[in-house]
C-alpha cells in the first residue's frame, strides 16, 4: 500500500489528489502499554506503505450517527516491513520451475481482536499497540526474508493463527496456538491456491485464498474459506466459487461481484408483476449461503458496471462505487430502489479500497497517479442509508494507507 491522505469528503469528491506522509506516535518514557483500553468503538484501523517502512494508526469518531460527525486520529505508529526477498510470486509450473514470477506481494500487518490490536512488526514480531502509542512485544512467528508469515489473533485474545508460505518448495502451513504459549497444533499444509488467516469466526480460522500470492487481503483475496482449529483439518470455500469477493470482511460475510467490470445482466428473477430484477452482487456469509442483491431492470442494469463493492456490517446494504444496493424484500423482488451517487471516474474504479467501520460509517481510498493514496470517510444513516454527510477532522490529522480494521474487532 502507499501513502494518503485522510480527507472527509462525500463519495462524489473522491478522485481527488493528496500526497502526505506519516508519523510515529509518542511511546510512553517506560515503555510500558498503557493501562487504558481504547475508547469504545467504533475505531478504524489503517495501514500503508511508508518508504521502507509499515506505518498504522488508528481513527476514533464522535456523533456517528448525528448532523456532524468527527473523526480524530488517535494513534500512529510505524513498523518495519517484511523483508523484500527474492520470493515468487506465482505457484510452480508444471515442472515445478519457478522462471519468471516476481516478488510484488505481501500479507496483512494488522489483526483486531474485539478490543486490541496488534501488529507485525518485520518478518515475526507481533506486537500489541496501546492506545497511548506504545508498542509491546506479544509473540513471534516464523517469518524470514524467504518465508512469509502471516497471522490472526482469535477475538477473546487467547489464540493466535498463524500461516506460512515457504518458497522452497512453494507450500503453505498453518498452526494454531496459545497467544501467550503453549497449546501449538499443526493444522493443515498445502501447495495451491494460497491461503493466509485473516480472522476468527465461531472458533474457526477465516483463510483468505489466491491462486497466485500478488494479492493482499482484505481488497485482492479471490476467495474465503473457514478451516477447524484441529489437526488435519481442511479448508472449506466459502459460497459457490464463480463470485469474486470485494471489500471488507465482517461479522455478516463479504460482498462478491459477479465478472467485475461488466454489465449487471446475472441471475434475472421476476415478481409476480413481471418486472425483472437482475444481479451482479451477492452477500456471502460464513454459512456459505449466497443472496443476490436485486437491481430493478429499469435503465439500471444497462449502464451498471461495478468493480468494486463492500457489504455493511449489518449484511443490509452493499455499497458499489457507483450507488448503493440495498438487500432484497424477498428472493423475487429487489430492496428498495437502487441508490446513485454520481460515478467516479473510470480510471480508478478497479483499484478502489472500500470497507465499513461500522453501520453508520463507510470508508474508501483512491489510488492517485502518484502513487499516493485519497481517503474519504463519509456516514450514513440505516436502514435506508439515504443521507451522506462530511465526516470533518478536529485536529486536520491524516493516515496512512487503506482500512484493514476496525474496533471492535472479531468476525
Amino acid at each position: 500500500m502507499s501513502t494518503g491522505r485522510l480527507f472527509a469528503l462525500p463519495l462524489v469528491l473522491l478522485a481527488l489528489a493528496a500526497c502526505d506522509t506519516g508519523g510515529t506516535a509518542q511511546v510512553s518514557p517506560s515503555g510500558a502499554p498503557s493501562a487504558e483500553p481504547w475508547p469504545i468503538g467504533p475505531l478504524a484501523v489503517y495501514a500503508g506503505r511508508s518508504g521502507i517502512n509499515e506505518a498504522v494508526s488508528v481513527v476514533g469518531f464522535t456523533n456517528a450517527g448525528a448532523a456532524n460527525p468527527t473523526a480524530k486520529t488517535l494513534a500512529t505508529v510505524t513498523v518495519a516491513s517484511r523483508t523484500q526477498g527474492p520470493v515468487p510470486a506465482c505457484p510452480p509450473a508444471e515442472n515445478g520451475s519457478l522462471s519468471g514470477c516476481g516478488a510484488g506481494f505481501d500479507f496483512p500487518y494488522v489483526s483486531a481482536s474485539k478490543t486490541k490490536i496488534y501488529v507485525l512488526a518485520g518478518d515475526a514480531t507481533v506486537k500489541l499497540l496501546a492506545p497511548d502509542g506504545s508498542l509491546n512485544r506479544v509473540t513471534s512467528i516464523p517469518g524470514t526474508a524467504t518465508v512469509r508469515a502471516a497471522f490472526a489473533v482469535s477475538p477473546d485474545d487467547s489464540q493466535i493463527a498463524v500461516g506460512v508460505e515457504d518458497f522452497g518448495p512453494v507450500n503453505f502451513s498453518l498452526y494454531v496456538e496459545n497467544l501467550h504459549g503453549g497449546g501449538h497444533v499443526d493444522v493443515f499444509r498445502g501447495a495451491v491456491p494460497f491461503y493466509w488467516p485473516i480472522g476468527w469466526h465461531a472458533g474457526k480460522v477465516v483463510l483468505a485464498s489466491a491462486s497466485n500470492v500478488a494479492r493482499s487481503n482484505p481488497y485482492g483475496a479471490s476467495g474465503y474459506a473457514l478451516i477447524d482449529a484441529n489437526a488435519g483439518a481442511k479448508p472449506v470455500p466459502l459460497g459457490n466459487g464463480d463470485c469474486v469477493p470485494a471489500g471488507t470482511v465482517n461479522g455478516a460475510g463479504t460482498a462478491c461481484i459477479v465478472r467485475p467490470g461488466t454489465q449487471c445482466l446475472e441471475d434475472p428473477v421476476s415478481n409476480a408483476t413481471t418486472t425483472y430484477y437482475y444481479s451482479c452482487l451477492r452477500r456471502v456469509s460464513w454459512s456459505g449461503s449466497e443472496t443476490n442483491f436485486l437491481l430493478p431492470s429499469n435503465g439500471f442494469t444497462s449502464t451498471f458496471s461495478v468493480g468494486n463493492a463492500a457489504l455493511s456490517p449489518d449484511g443490509q446494504v452493499i455499497m458499489t462505487e457507483l450507488g448503493r444496493v440495498l438487500a432484497p424484500l424477498s428472493g423475487t423482488h429487489g430492496g428498495n430502489v437502487f441508490l446513485p451517487t454520481s460515478a467516479i471516474k473510470t480510471e480508478v474504479q478497479a483499484n478502489l479500497r472500500m470497507g465499513w467501520i461500522s453501520n453508520e460509517l463507510f470508508s474508501v481510498s483512491v489510488p492517485n497517479s502518484d502513487g499516493t493514496w485519497t481517503q474519504s470517510i463519509v456516514a450514513l444513516n440505516p436502514p435506508d442509508y439515504n443521507a451522506i454527510r462530511n465526516v470533518t477532522f478536529e485536529d486536520g490529522a491524516h493516515v496512512m494507507g487503506s482500512l484493514v480494521g476496525t474496533l471492535p474487532g472479531g468476525l
